[in-house]
C-alpha cells in the first residue's frame, strides 16, 4: 500500500476495537474507559500509561479524532511477527494522522516488540502514516494533565463573551490568581472556565512545573517563557 491508498480515507477514528484484554480482579494495570472530550465518546485503555497517551491526545488542538486499537496488521506466517494490534489511531486536522504503540520504556528496548516496531513503522510508511512509540511522561506534567483533565469537557467551555474576558486577563501573561481576579464572579465559577482554556491550548503556561495559583498564565499567542508547545500523545 501507497500513500494513496484507500486506508487513508477509511474513518478509523470511529472503528471498533479490533482487540481487548480481559479485566482481572487483580489488575494492577488499571484497564478502564475514558470519556475523550475530542470524540465525545468513552475509549478502553489496558493501563493507565494508555489513559495517559490518550489524554495528551485528546488536548491537542491539532487532533480531530481518536480510536483505540482499531487497526490489525497480519505478516505472512513466516514473519518473524505474525499479528500486531497498535494502541491507538490519531487522527489530525493537519499533517500526516497515525498510529501510536504504548509501552512502559522496559518493554520497547528489545525482544518481539522491537520487531513488531519496524515491521509496522514500515507498514505505516508504506500507507501514509506517522508511527510512534509512547512511553509515558514525567510525574510533574502527568499530575497538571489529570488536573486539567478533570476539566475537559465541553460544559466547562466559557461562553464568546466570557472567552474575550479571560483573553484580555492573560494577555501578555499574569499569574494564574491575577488573572482570576480580574474576571467577573468568584473563583468557583471562574477557574473551571479558566481551566479548560489551559487543557484546551487556548490559555498556555510550564506544564513541567507544578500548576499553582501563582504559576504563569499566557495567551495562546504570547511567546513567553515556559509556554505550552501542544505535545500530542505520538511525541
Amino acid at each position: 500500500m501507497r500513500a494513496d491508498s484507500a486506508a487513508l480515507r477509511v474513518p478509523l477514528e470511529s472503528a471498533r476495537a479490533q482487540r481487548w484484554g480481559h479485566q482481572r480482579v487483580s489488575a494492577p494495570n488499571e484497564q478502564g474507559q475514558y470519556y475523550c472530550a475530542t470524540a465525545d465518546t468513552l475509549l478502553r485503555h489496558e493501563s493507565k500509561l494508555e489513559r495517559s497517551a490518550m489524554m495528551l491526545a485528546d488536548r491537542d488542538p491539532a487532533v480531530i479524532g481518536l480510536s483505540c486499537q482499531p487497526v490489525e496488521f497480519v505478516w505472512p506466517k513466516s514473519a518473524a511477527v505474525v499479528t500486531h494490534v497498535p494502541d491507538l489511531f490519531v487522527r489530525r486536522r493537519r499533517g500526516v494522522s497515525g498510529l501510536v504503540d504504548v509501552h512502559a520504556p522496559v518493554r520497547t528496548s528489545g525482544g518481539e516488540f522491537a520487531l513488531q516496531r519496524a515491521l509496522t513503522n514500515a507498514a505505516c510508511g508504506d500507507i501514509g502514516w506517522s508511527y510512534d512509540v509512547f512511553t509515558g511522561i514525567g510525574p510533574v506534567f502527568e499530575a497538571n494533565l489529570y488536573w486539567l483533565g478533570a476539566y475537559r469537557h465541553k460544559r466547562f467551555a466559557p461562553s464568546d463573551a466570557v472567552l474575550d474576558d479571560v483573553r484580555d486577563a492573560y494577555r501578555g501573561g499574569a499569574p494564574l490568581s491575577e488573572g482570576i481576579s480580574g474576571l467577573q464572579g468568584g473563583p468557583e465559577s471562574v477557574l473551571p472556565w479558566v481551566y479548560h482554556l489551559m487543557w484546551s491550548g487556548v490559555l498556555r503556561f510550564d506544564w513541567e512545573a507544578p500548576l499553582r495559583m501563582w504559576t504563569a498564565v499566557y495567551t495562546s499567542d504570547f511567546g513567553g517563557d515556559g509556554a505550552d508547545e501542544k505535545c500530542s500523545a505520538s511525541g
